[in-house]
């Protein structure tokens, strides 16, 4: 279940469902929703008005959020499955066997590459 709740948000976008897509064309007519209001007395009709509807709007505003993932998780285990994988790499680097490096700072490494001593900086 965890691995389908985490893609919800990619498929919904592939099926059209995007974040502005779901604005422009659902939520958006959602939020001006209205319902007929009807007054009665003694068994007759006697006004309608035309008001928010407030219960619909409010619902679908809290689905779309909820399909998106916009809540943060009621358990926190699923707190923990939310992130970013970060890879490290240390990528090895050639011996240099009886070699001793100099330590240069940037301003020698600079007057280096100025004096034209062979050594190029690459692009």
């Amino acid at each position: 279940m965890q691995g389908i709740r985490l893609r919800v948000p990619e498929m919904l976008d592939k099926a059209g469902y995007s974040v502005p897509a779901i604005i422009e064309k659902h939520l958006g007519p959602k939020l001006r929703a209205k319902e007929l209001k009807l007054a009665q007395h003694e068994g007759k009709f006697t006004d309608e008005r035309q008001v928010d509807a407030h219960g619909i709007q409010m619902q679908a505003i809290d689905t779309i959020l909820k399909m998106h993932g916009a809540y943060a998780p009621k358990d926190p285990a699923d707190t923990e499955q939310v992130g970013v994988k970060v890879i490290i790499l240390d990528v090895p680097r050639p011996r240099r066997d009886g070699v001793v490096m100099p330590d240069i700072g940037p301003s020698q490494f600079k007057a280096m590459q100025q004096s034209g001593d062979g050594h190029k900086t690459q692009e």
